[in-house]
């Protein structure tokens, strides 16, 4: 058994996990927690006249706590996201021809077409209903969409809340393993349902702000060199016009 007493913080419970947030709630100055490995034991108390001590006990179904760096939390997506999923409308390719336009219209894995309207106005991540890469991680299941635009439903509409920025969204959930979220086998899907039952870190503020700068800046490096990759073929062949034909000299 061991316990803490965390000053200005909030404890929840979740799937069978107890996690610790910064977020004070009102009434309430300070949080114990007991934790003996399979029952973690959480006293709230309040401060001078805000009445008693309150307690809660939560049965862990895992052995693990949560562990994140001081001032982060761990919170429900749907927490910190507002969907829009019920303003979708799909429009299939020959409704797309007739209404060609100059706002994006946007699908599971990005743009798909241009029309000329649009549902959505503002700053939103859009993540992968099916049809995403949540077994290819690398690839990416999310991505930013700003200013006028249209999705169709195979794209969750995702809005941050508590100023929560649009990248820093986007890339907490690409680093989120959506694997034990999705069903299906040939064609994954994610379920309004699994977005609700996922859970993800938030960090304070200003340092969602440099995470986002780092990994922005760590993409912009990664694009760079993959041009200059690209470009390595393109400069072998114009050595090779360049110095034109070989000529083969035979030895007397």
């Amino acid at each position: 058994m061991f316990g803490i007493n965390l000053v200005g913080f909030d404890a929840f419970q979740q799937d069978g996990a107890v996690y610790v947030s910064p977020r004070r709630i009102l009434g309430i100055d300070h949080v114990d927690i007991a934790y003996n490995g399979e029952v973690a034991y959480v006293g709230m108390g309040g401060g001078a006249g805000r009445g008693g001590q309150r307690t809660a006990t939560y049965t862990r179904r895992s052995s693990r706590m949560s562990a994140l760096p001081l001032g982060w939390e761990r919170a429900p997506l749907a927490a910190i996201a507002r969907n829009h999923d019920a303003k979708r409308i799909p429009l299939n390719k020959n409704a797309r021809d007739r209404r060609r336009g100059p706002y994006p219209y946007y699908g599971a894995n990005g743009l798909v077409d241009s029309v000329n309207d649009f549902i959505f106005d503002g700053g939103f991540a859009l993540l992968a209903e099916d049809g995403g890469y949540f077994d290819e991680p690398e690839r990416g299941v999310a991505y930013k969409a700003t200013g006028k635009f249209w999705v169709n439903n195979h794209a969750h509409i995702l809005e941050p809340l508590d100023g929560i920025s649009a990248d820093f969204l986007v890339q907490v959930l690409n680093a989120t393993d959506w694997m034990p979220y999705v069903s299906g086998t040939t064609r994954l899907k994610l379920t309004q349902g699994g977005i609700e039952r996922a859970t993800v870190p938030i960090p304070p503020l200003p340092e969602q702000s440099r995470i986002v700068a780092k990994l922005d800046a760590l993409s912009a490096r990664s694009k760079q060199a993959r041009a200059e990759l690209d470009r390595v073929p393109e400069a072998g062949r114009i050595v090779d016009q360049r110095a034109g034909p070989v000529s083969h000299v035979h030895q007397p």
